[in-house]
């Protein structure tokens, strides 16, 4: 019986945790908007502040969305470096 609670409980933590992080598509506003106020970031300072690991893999797959459709350009100068994103330009 407690081993059965104990899972209970364990997946009710893990529902309000999906819950309370934020989706795809709010991240990637998120950071469109950050860029318009700053056209270069590092990656590290648009996860600042992430209080859980998924947050900072939503703003990791934020923005390759982002790269693939071009609205930014992804630079890293080495392994393990920090990932620069860069607003790119719109062309018309």
């Amino acid at each position: 019986v407690f081993w059965h609670n104990e899972q209970e409980r364990k997946a009710r933590e893990a529902e309000e945790k999906i819950r309370k992080v934020i989706s795809l598509e709010e991240k990637i506003r998120d950071i469109q908007n950050r860029l318009s106020q700053h056209l270069t970031q590092a990656f590290s300072a648009l996860v600042q502040g992430s209080k859980e690991k998924i947050e900072v893999v939503i703003s990791f797959l934020a923005i390759l969305e982002l790269a693939k459709q071009k609205l930014v350009t992804l630079d890293q100068e080495g392994l393990f470096r920090d990932i620069v994103v860069r607003h790119s330009p719109q062309k018309p």
